[in-house]
């Protein structure tokens, strides 16, 4: 029944005094717009023991009459709730038994109401027993504890550690986890689940390999490389990246190759390069564009970087800068000299450096720290150098 006729019979319903109970219209929409995950009941006990035992699935066993109204009610309201049957379709073995077809069953497991709900581990322990009717909402909370006392907490924990990983698209997180759920080799439901989610992780990473080995086969071997080494950082511990791993070692000595890491080499230095003289530090940005000059002139980055390196060198404010940093640089070097020397016991020559530390960059946090040092050491303070000189007269 599609909405539109159900809007149409509510419609007549009202005109006509009559009124649709206990079913509420939203309630009809809900039923129609939804599709039923497909439920599976086994008949037969054994079969179903079978089957739980190879699945490591938990057998969840419904013992009703054919007079039983309230049987018939829970298959009706309850069984046909979404998350209901998708728990019963995804985690269960659902079973269904008359009790007066089966009344050995019934007698050994002590049913003495109908209906009458069984939840059985697959090695036959009883984990949940419920009796009469039951709302969905309740059955299905009873549900969840029953499959939470299946599972161990340490599984239960990882796996739900590893699903949040995969929803923020951290496989290198999520498969170790997955591969500690499946650690003890059962095939309780949670674990299926993990395998399912390995396989297709598998999957994906086998595809990423088959592109590789594709785009190899064509000569392009710069892009195999790139992808191969994709597979090996967001795929790690599958099949596909130790066999990866392999690859790479295969093509490592490719000239196409080198030439490519060379230029990538090129490019991650001038954009280091531009970040540095983003931040104003002229002197990092001047030795990245001078190596990219002297080192890959013959890339594009390389060019790149000689033209950075001539507007630091053409612009006397920048390059006053920079040799304040390399000053700075070097104050601080003949702090750590001077320091070495005094653990030595050689205060002349530390003294030496600590004057040194003092006059390359004065006004700089070596220097001040330098001149400290100075005067523990001698009694005196020294006479710092300002950086301006006398004027003639």
């Amino acid at each position: 029944m599609t909405c539109r006729s159900i809007v149409i019979l509510l419609t007549i319903c009202s005109l006509i005094g009559l009124t649709l109970l206990p079913i509420h219209a939203e309630e009809l929409l809900k039923i129609s717009d939804k599709p039923l995950p497909k439920v599976e009941w086994q008949t037969d006990y054994d079969t179903a023991r079978k089957l739980s035992k190879d699945s490591g699935k938990m057998i969840f066993l419904v013992f009703s009459t054919q007079e039983c109204v309230f049987c018939r009610k829970l298959e009706a309201t309850s069984f046909k709730d979404p998350q209901v049957a998708k728990m019963l379709s995804d985690d269960f073995i659902p079973l269904k038994v008359d009790g007066n077809a089966s009344p050995n069953l019934a007698k050994a497991l002590r049913i003495k109401l109908y209906p009458s709900i069984v939840m059985a581990a697959p090695d036959g322990k009883i984990i949940g027993f419920l009796e009469g009717y039951m709302e969905p909402e309740r059955l299905s909370d009873l549900m969840t504890r029953g499959l939470a006392m299946l599972t161990p907490d340490g599984i239960a924990r990882d796996f739900e550690e590893a699903n949040k990983a995969l929803s923020r698209g951290d496989y290198a997180k999520a498969i170790p986890m997955l591969q500690a759920v499946l650690e003890d080799g059962k095939l309780r439901p949670v674990q299926i689940r993990a395998k399912q989610l390995l396989d297709e992780i598998e999957q994906q990473a086998a595809n990423k390999l088959v592109l590789a080995k594709e785009l190899q086969d064509k000569k392009k071997t710069a892009e195999a490389f790139e992808v191969v080494t994709e597979l090996l950082a967001r795929y790690p511990n599958t099949g596909a990246a130790k066999e990866g791993a392999k690859f790479i070692s295969r093509i490592g000595d490719h000239p196409e190759l080198q030439l490519s890491q060379r230029n990538q080499r090129a490019r991650d230095l001038l954009a280091q390069a531009k970040e540095a003289l983003k931040a104003e530090k002229y002197h990092t940005c001047l030795e990245l564009a001078e190596l990219l000059e002297r080192s890959y002139a013959d890339t594009e980055a390389g060019r790149q970087g000689a033209i950075l390196a001539d507007e630091i060198r053409n612009n006397p404010e920048r390059m006053t800068r920079a040799c304040n940093a390399v000053n700075e640089r070097l104050a601080s070097m003949y702090l750590v000299l001077a320091e070495t020397y005094l653990k030595k016991g050689d205060k002349e020559t530390a003294t030496v450096y600590l004057l040194r530390a003092t006059s390359v960059a004065p006004g700089s946090s070596a220097a001040s720290d330098a001149s400290v040092r100075l005067t523990s050491i001698t009694g005196k303070t020294p006479a710092v150098s300002t950086g301006f000189t006398k004027p003639e007269k």
